[in-house]
């Protein structure tokens, strides 16, 4: 068994297949780079790439259904009523984890590398102390994190224990471009006392 059979699956890959794996690492890899960093991105690219990411997420169900139930995929066993009760999950699958690579890995990549250093005006926040396995233990809430998909700020315990459950005003800091703001770090201005939900 080569390496060709353990990375692709056969022993001779079609160009088609090394194209699918290849675009879904690198999709994969963006959406989970975009999921980790703090960006805030512009109204336009958040909508532009929603956009974008339900055509590419349609067209990649289309393919992958093409190529399922023409019978290129030796691997596909299933029928045709399974391949088409799969593919609006698919689709939605497909447009969740495009947006993401394109609104917040793309886009975030590009203003960290690209982005000039500035810091927003202060901004109200609250700190948040949750133990969950996918988020950080003391996060801070609010502001312009409001509504977006990662709501949150990742902070120390040690800011957390000077403000428990408190309002706070920061000033976040970071890098500035046209699609959006990448958080890198933030100042506290002051306490506004204990938080009520």
């Amino acid at each position: 068994m080569g390496w060709n059979t353990l990375y692709y699956g056969v022993p001779a890959p079609s160009r088609g297949r090394r194209i699918a794996i290849h675009g879904t690492l690198i999709v994969m890899a963006l959406a989970f780079y975009g999921g980790w960093i703090d960006f805030l991105p512009e109204p336009w690219v958040e909508r532009s790439s929603f956009y974008a990411a339900l055509v590419l997420g349609v067209a990649v169900t289309v393919w992958l259904a093409w190529v399922n139930l023409t019978g290129r995929n030796e691997a596909y066993q299933g029928g045709t009523a399974k391949m088409l009760l799969a593919a609006p999950f698919c689709a939605a699958l497909a447009a969740g984890f495009i947006w993401c690579a394109l609104a917040h890995g793309v886009a975030g990549g590009v203003t960290r590398m690209l982005g000039d250093a500035a810091f927003l005006p202060p901004v109200q926040m609250h700190t948040v102390h949750r133990r969950r396995r996918r988020e950080c233990d003391y996060q801070l809430r609010g502001g312009p994190m409001t509504g977006f998909l990662f709501d949150h700020l990742c902070t120390s315990s040690a800011y957390y224990e000077a403000h428990p459950r408190h309002r706070v005003e920061v000033a976040l800091g970071g890098f500035r471009g046209r699609l959006g703001f990448y958080v890198t770090q933030f100042g506290h201005r002051r306490d506004l006392g204990a938080y009520r939900d």
